[in-house]
């Protein structure tokens, strides 16, 4: 019984040594601008891969939910509303049938995470999308700034505040578009 016990007891020391070294291996950490310049070097070599030419088919699972970070509205322009969601996940989706259906916007950026959406109230084609979920908790994804799209979604442009990792809120002055606000909360994990 004493044996047992005693390796038992080793068994636990020896697990509880090994998990503990691997706990203080450290991830690297890269800034916003280190991401953003890796993005840009993966769209250029996928451009120049062998597999570009071959077209995926996705097969599920389709029943997968996701957290939502933002919604946004536009007041209708004509018969319906355009609707704008930003998830924690999966980056941004845009509806121009009241909520029917919706299109992915934002995929081809270097993040899917999406901390806010703002919408000028001046021209509902200029749209602020802050990136890096500001919901911190253990599953949050960092981002890499601001971006600004002019023509409803079609291309978008980094505005800057790379290096922020979580915006938590944009919001546009209501008389002057030029005017911008956005509430950067800084890196979750680390010391901004």
């Amino acid at each position: 019984m004493k044996n047992t016990i005693r390796a038992l007891f080793l068994i636990l020391f020896v697990s509880t040594y090994c998990f503990s070294l691997h706990a203080q291996i450290k991830e690297p950490v890269f800034s916003g601008k280190e991401r953003v310049s890796m993005f840009a070097k993966h769209i250029a070599m996928k451009d120049e891969s062998s597999l570009s030419d071959l077209h995926w088919q996705y097969i599920g699972p389709t029943n997968i939910s996701g957290r939502c970070t933002d919604v946004e509205a536009v007041t209708p322009r004509g018969e319906s509303y355009t609707i704008w969601i930003g998830s924690a996940t999966g980056g941004v989706w845009k509806s121009e049938n009241e909520g029917s259906t919706f299109m992915p916007v934002f995929d081809a950026m270097p993040t899917a995470s999406i901390g806010d959406i703002a919408i000028d109230a001046n021209n509902p084609d200029i749209v602020w999308v802050g990136t890096g979920e500001a919901n911190i908790f253990r599953s949050s994804n960092s981002g890499c700034g601001v971006f600004k799209t002019t023509d409803g979604g079609k291309t978008w442009k980094n505005m800057g505040l790379e290096n922020t990792m979580t915006i938590g809120r944009i919001r546009i002055h209501p008389k002057n578009s030029d005017i911008v606000y956005v509430a950067a909360t800084g890196h979750e994990w680390t010391t901004n």
